[in-house]
């Protein structure tokens, strides 16, 4: 008899879900985020396969995600799959076979198509069977404030004086020469606190043009971005002749000196790259105001938003090549899609490269 059983987990589950999630390092701030996460999703339920013990208690979990995509013209509903924990205590056991194997069932009966964040390993297996099915998106990173990220950075790291000299020469090198935003009048960028009736309506235009894209309507967003505990977000809109633009969300952590680019979308058209300076320039004034030394996101290379990222001074992190600080910034962000019905979905979305990917598709849910 097997030492594990597999199934969904259901109402009484909630307690062991959140203990799960916390003995992995992850964890909620609130019984409230859990419900959010899992009860309020504008696509409809989210399924958990599970593992179980014996006993009857949580081994490992897994969340499947409704997720509407478009492409082209056409929309799709598929799954997006993330937060897949094994507790420590079963890791060297059949418990993490026994959940992917369950994963992978409920996935082909529910499913054309699944979007997902592979370990390294998975990743490069997916990437020997095929490579279209995967792709990576790289950190990139706007330092505005050089002088005091290196001194945050040599104190994190114990460094004598002369260390925050070395870094500060570095990022002095690497950073030189950067694009500041141009001035456009046109132009306005406010901070909004909830996600109106114009999201939609923004939506509807900046999808077009793209192979494929997560929708992000307003019900989305407002899932994603409010009514948490754990982390707090601010939002900026781009409105040119009272039309909204573009927007940006942001993420400030407490005592961190880089703040993050969850999510960025412009429309496409002749006033595009003016939008998306304001946006761009309005985060920076927001860190600069509250003591931040850099921005950082972690975008799609092929996408529209990518170029105009770098044309506002974002570039390949310029401290990835400093052995010494390698390990402070993470590796490219790799995400795949898996398709179980090519029929049954466009065959744009089976190669990952055409997928505009954020930041905030890759923060853990």
């Amino acid at each position: 008899m097997s030492q594990f059983t597999t199934g969904f987990a259901g109402a009484a589950d909630k307690q062991g879900l959140i203990d799960l999630q916390d003995s992995v390092g992850g964890g909620y701030a609130t019984s409230e985020d859990f419900d959010h996460w899992r009860l309020d999703h504008p696509g409809g339920e989210v399924t958990v396969p599970v593992v179980r013990t014996r006993e009857g208690s949580l081994a490992g979990a897994v969340w499947i995600f409704p997720m509407q995509i478009s492409a082209g013209e056409e929309t799709f509903n598929v799954r997006q799959v993330a937060n897949l924990h094994v507790d420590p205590r079963y890791r060297d056991t059949f418990a993490y076979v026994a959940l992917t194997r369950h994963l992978g069932r409920t996935l082909k009966r529910s499913t054309p198509l699944h979007f997902s964040l592979p370990s390294v390993q998975i990743f490069e297996r997916q990437q020997e069977s095929d490579s279209a099915a995967v792709a990576r998106a790289p950190w990139l990173l706007k330092v505005f404030d050089s002088k005091g990220l290196a001194q945050h950075l040599a104190h994190g790291e114990g460094l004598p004086p002369i260390g925050a000299t070395t870094l500060l020469a570095a990022l002095q090198r690497r950073t030189q020469g950067r694009s500041t935003r141009p001035l456009s009048p046109s132009v306005s960028v406010e901070l909004v606190r909830e996600f109106g009736d114009r999201f939609d309506a923004f939506w509807a235009t900046a999808r077009l043009g793209r192979s494929v894209a997560m929708i992000r309507d307003r019900a989305y967003l407002e899932w994603r971005f409010s009514g948490l505990r754990l982390k707090s977000y601010e939002m900026f809109v781009a409105n040119i002749a009272g039309d909204m633009a573009g927007y940006l969300v942001l993420r400030k952590m407490t005592e961190s000196p880089v703040a993050y680019v969850m999510d960025f979308l412009v429309a496409d058209g002749p006033h595009s790259a003016a939008a998306a300076a304001a946006l761009l320039g309005a985060a920076e004034d927001e860190c600069r105001a509250h003591h931040i030394c850099a921005l950082s996101t972690s975008i799609a290379p092929a996408s529209r938003e990518a170029s105009l990222l770098a044309a506002s001074g974002f570039s390949l992190n310029p401290l990835r090549h400093i052995d010494r600080f390698g390990s402070l910034w993470p590796s490219p962000l790799r995400y795949a899609v898996s398709t179980h019905d090519g029929d049954a979905i466009s065959a744009a979305t089976h190669r990952a490269a055409n997928w505009y990917v954020s930041l905030a598709h890759h923060e853990t849910l």
